[in-house]
C-alpha cells in the first residue's frame, strides 16, 4: 500500500465512531501539524465535515510573526479557514518553558472551542514515548506513564490525537507529496531542554541497542492506559458515595474507610475531575495524614496549582482563593434576577412551571457587610446572630463574606437564601414565588491535555 495512504488509513480508523460538528486542526506549521492539516482535510472533504484550523501566536520567539504568515498562507492554498489566537492581556506565561508555553495554547484552544468541536492535535507516536520516558524520570505513576491520551474532554468539546500509532518519519511523505514546506523551529535543537535531549540523545542511542524502541515504549504506554481506565473505572464506583450536592466537595468520613493509598487515589481522580492537577504523591500523602489525624473543629488547607483544598466539618472542599469582596458593595435587586459582583453568584425570583410573577417586585439592596447583624428566621421566636445561623446552615466560614444580605431599606430580610424573616416570607408568597441564591458554579481551573 502507498504509505501515504496507509497513513491516511490509520488516521481515518482513530477518528472511527466519532461525530463531531465540526473538526478543528491545531496548526504549528510544524512538520507533524502539516501532516495533520492534510489529512484532516482529506478526511472532512470525504465526509462534509466544516473543517477549520487554529494558531496561536504567543510571541515566545523572535519568527513568531513569520510562522503566522506560513500558517496564512498554507491554509489559503488549502482553502481551510484559519483563526488565529493570541494570548489575552495578562494571560501571557511567567517563563517560556515547554509546559507553560502549552499550557497557554490550551488556554486559548478553550476560549474559542464551541460543542461539538473536535480538536486534532499532531502527537505522534515519537511524542509518546518521549512523553513516557519524560514522565518515567520524573517519578509519574500509572497515569503518567500512561503518556498521551488518544482522546478526552476539552472546552465545550473534545481533543484527539490521531497520529499516535504513526512514527514521525511516516508524516514526512504525507507533507511532500502536497508539496508543502513547514517550519523548523531551532529550539527543538536544544537539548539543554529535557524533552529534546531524550528526543536527539537518548531515543537514538535506544534505537541502537534496540531498533524497535519507541514502538515498544508506546505499546507500554497503551497498556499503561488501559491498566489506568480500569483503575478509573473502579475508583468512580467508589467515589460515587463520597460525592455531595456540591461537585467541589467530597465527604471525609466516607473517605476515611479506605486505606490511605485508596485515598490518595481518590482524591486524585476528584481532583482530575474538576480540572486540577494534583499535587505531588509526597504532598498528597501529608494531605491525608492531615485529614485523618486534624481534631474535628480543625480547618486544615493545602495549596497547589492555583488552588486550595479546606475543611469544614467532615466535607472537603475544592476552591480557588477569589479576591475579597469590598463590605461596602451594594447592588439594587428589582428585576427577576440580578447578577451579584466578584463572582458571588446570583440573586433570581423561582416560579412554576415558567408561570409569571403575580405582582411586581420590591426594590431590594444587597449587601455583604454583617457588622454583627442579628436576624429573626420566619417562623421562630427569637434574632440570632448572623454567625450562628451560618453555622446552623453549615455555610463554611471562607463563603460567609460573599453571601448576599438582602435589605429593604435598612430591614435585614435575608441571609443568602439560608433564612429569611416572617416579612420577606410574606413577599414571597405575595409574589407566586420564592427565591434562590444560585452560587458560582464550579468550573474548571485548567483544561489542559
Amino acid at each position: 500500500m502507498d504509505p501515504v495512504a496507509s497513513v491516511a488509513q490509520v488516521f481515518d480508523d482513530a477518528l472511527r465512531g466519532l461525530d463531531p460538528g465540526r473538526l478543528l486542526v491545531a496548526f504549528s506549521g510544524g512538520l507533524d501539524s502539516t501532516a495533520l492539516l492534510l489529512l484532516a482535510r482529506r478526511y472532512a472533504t470525504a465526509r462534509g465535515l466544516p473543517l477549520g484550523a487554529l494558531h496561536v501566536n504567543h510571541a515566545a520567539h523572535p519568527e513568531a510573526g513569520a510562522w503566522e504568515g506560513h500558517c496564512r498562507s498554507v491554509c489559503r492554498r488549502l482553502e481551510v479557514p484559519l483563526q488565529v489566537e493570541r494570548p489575552q492581556p495578562g494571560s501571557e506565561p511567567t517563563d517560556s518553558s515547554e509546559a507553560a508555553l502549552r499550557d497557554l495554547r490550551y488556554t486559548c484552544f478553550v476560549r474559542v472551542m464551541q460543542a461539538s468541536d473536535l480538536l486534532l492535535t499532531a502527537h505522534h507516536r515519537d511524542d509518546v514515548a518521549e512523553t513516557l520516558l519524560l514522565n518515567l524520570l520524573r517519578g509519574a505513576g500509572l497515569e503518567g506513564l500512561a503518556a498521551v491520551p488518544a482522546r478526552r474532554p476539552l472546552g465545550l468539546g473534545a481533543v484527539a490525537r490521531p497520529l499516535l500509532a504513526i512514527a514521525r518519519a511516516d508524516l514526512e511523505p504525507v507533507v511532500e507529496q502536497a508539496g508543502l514546506a513547514w517550519i523548523e523551529d531551532p529550539s527543538n535543537q536544544d537539548t539543554r531542554r529535557r524533552r529534546n535531549f531524550i528526543r536527539h540523545r537518548a531515543l537514538p542511542l535506544l534505537k541502537e541497542r534496540w531498533p524497535g524502541a519507541t514502538t515498544t515504549i508506546a505499546r507500554a504506554a497503551t497498556l499503561s492506559r488501559e491498566a489506568a481506565e480500569l483503575l478509573d473505572e473502579s475508583l468512580t464506583r467508589e467515589l460515587e458515595p463520597l460525592r455531595t450536592p456540591d461537585p467541589a466537595a467530597i465527604a471525609l468520613d466516607r473517605l476515611r474507610r479506605f486505606s490511605a493509598a485508596r485515598q490518595r487515589a481518590l482524591l486524585r481522580l476528584w481532583l482530575r475531575e474538576l480540572g486540577i492537577v494534583a499535587p505531588p504523591r509526597a504532598r498528597l500523602a501529608e494531605l491525608v495524614r492531615q485529614l485523618g489525624c486534624a481534631r474535628a473543629d480543625a480547618q486544615p488547607r493545602a495549596r497547589f496549582g492555583g488552588v486550595e483544598l479546606r475543611r469544614y466539618r467532615e466535607l472537603l472542599y475544592a476552591r480557588r482563593p477569589v479576591p475579597p469582596l469590598d463590605p461596602a458593595t451594594e447592588v439594587k435587586w428589582s428585576s427577576p434576577r440580578v447578577e451579584l459582583p466578584a463572582g458571588a453568584g446570583t440573586l433570581e425570583w423561582l416560579v412554576e412551571d415558567g408561570a409569571a410573577l403575580s405582582a411586581e417586585p420590591p426594590e431590594l439592596t444587597v449587601r455583604f457587610s454583617t457588622n454583627d447583624k442579628c436576624l429573626k428566621p420566619a417562623g421562630r421566636r427569637h434574632r440570632r446572630p448572623l454567625r450562628l445561623l451560618f453555622q446552623e446552615a453549615g455555610l463554611p466560614p471562607w463563603e460567609r463574606p460573599r453571601c448576599p444580605l438582602i435589605f429593604s431599606g435598612q430591614r435585614l430580610l435575608g441571609l443568602g437564601d439560608l433564612c429569611w424573616t416572617d416579612e420577606f416570607e410574606a413577599i414571597q408568597r405575595r409574589l407566586g414565588a420564592r427565591y434562590r441564591w444560585r452560587r458560582a458554579p464550579w468550573r474548571p481551573v485548567r483544561q489542559i491535555a
